[in-house]
């Protein structure tokens, strides 16, 4: 079986909204695997061409504002590994908008992952606050 880059990069992608739940370190290994990943992609096939793109274009030029900016913060070092490691979130985007999200049906896929992380994120809780209030009615355990 070939390892495929492609489609494990897909896999992060669908298991994000579901790994934020979990804390700040799954998201962001997956954020920057996704990242290196695409950027394999893109060295090893020469395809640039995502760097052409206005909004990239624009997430770029931020990106060296923010460097640029932390040469004049009180902290400058971490004011400065603050900047630079804000290109991962451009290069994710740029991953999942040309190589990763491509037609509908994986749009609609990370679209309905995403709806029943923020269904379970939201009404798990409630649920939990609710659950007196509901065995003093009757209601038991729903």
């Amino acid at each position: 079986m070939k390892f495929n880059i492609h489609y494990l990069s897909l896999l992060l992608i669908y298991s994000l909204p579901i790994s934020l739940m979990s804390g700040p370190a799954i998201p962001d290994i997956s954020i920057t695997l996704v990242g290196i990943l695409f950027l394999i992609y893109a060295f090893k096939n020469s395809d640039f061409y995502w760097l052409r793109i206005d909004w990239i274009k624009a997430g770029i030029i931020f990106w060296i504002s923010l460097i640029l900016i932390s040469f004049f913060s009180i902290n400058k070092s971490s004011s400065f590994i603050d900047s630079f490691i804000f290109i991962r979130y451009i290069i994710l985007s740029a991953a999942v908008y040309y190589w990763l999200i491509t037609d509908d049906k994986r749009l609609k896929v990370l679209l309905l992952i995403f709806l029943v992380s923020l269904r379970t994120a939201v009404l798990s809780p409630a649920k939990d606050k609710l659950q007196p209030a509901l065995l003093i009615i009757g209601l038991g355990n729903l």
